[in-house]
């Protein structure tokens, strides 16, 4: 993700929080403990992270990995902030790079048993250990044929923002970013504590919030404008252009 240059660490959110909040100082055994601040601004930053994905598409968070493949060895692990596969790619020699296309179980049989390419590079991939949503714990990505040594593959991702687990883990907001997560678990403590009409306030704030941050989200690429799709028509004997 971009720097912003707006980094928070935790225990300056937390101590937002129990400002806003009016909270005694948390500890082990407060009513609201330091771990339910912890938890509550780590909701409020994953909240705000979905909703800007919504609105921006594949060109948020947008990251890569490169995978240099190791003869006959078909599966590898894949980064630990992995979200959502954007695209696989394979650089076959120093000039060219093409798409690579996810197998089916049907194919795998027949993958696994026949050579890869002319120059020994795998042709297709599947992804393992994921969720509906793309991310779970060891997710790996399986290449098919087994490779030869050597080859290329870089893959294409939408990362997750890494839980702020220390007082000195930072978030890195912008327009407002890490005050949702304030807002957020402000909200959240002030319904623990009975307090709904202040909560009401604080909600009212992170939809403020929400608004900006996402209208930013939408127009983040505002030097290219919209382009039109070229389509062809279906028969292939009248292969015209048409917009």
């Amino acid at each position: 993700m971009t720097a912003y240059g707006r980094y928070r660490n935790l225990a300056d959110l937390r101590a937002d929080v129990v400002f806003h909040a009016d909270l005694p100082t948390p500890t082990t055994s407060t009513h609201i403990t330091t771990q339910n601040l912890t938890d509550l601004v780590n909701a409020g930053i994953a909240e705000m992270y979905n909703e800007a994905l919504k609105v921006s598409g594949v060109e948020a968070y947008l990251t890569s990995t490169t995978i240099t493949t190791l003869l006959n060895v078909t599966t590898y692990a894949l980064p630990a902030d992995f979200l959502r596969l954007i695209a696989v790619e394979l650089t076959y020699d120093t000039n060219n790079i093409v798409p690579m296309h996810e197998f089916t179980d049907e194919e795998r049989p027949i993958l696994l048993s026949s050579a890869a390419g002319w120059d020994g590079s795998p042709r297709k991939y599947q992804l393992q250990g994921k969720s509906a949503i793309g991310n779970s714990v060891g997710s790996i990505i399986e290449l098919l044929p087994k490779p030869a040594a050597g080859k290329t593959v870089t893959v294409r991702y939408q990362m997750f923002p890494a839980r702020l687990v220390s007082d000195g883990d930072t978030v890195d907001g912008f327009a407002g970013f890490e005050d949702y997560a304030v807002m957020y678990a402000t909200r959240r403590c002030l319904m623990r504590k009975g307090l709904h009409d202040e909560a009401a306030g604080f909600l009212q704030e992170m939809m403020r919030i929400k608004e900006n941050i996402l209208d930013l989200m939408k127009h983040k690429n505002a030097g290219d404008p919209p382009k039109t799709k070229l389509v062809r028509d279906n028969d292939s004997y009248r292969p015209y252009r048409r917009w």
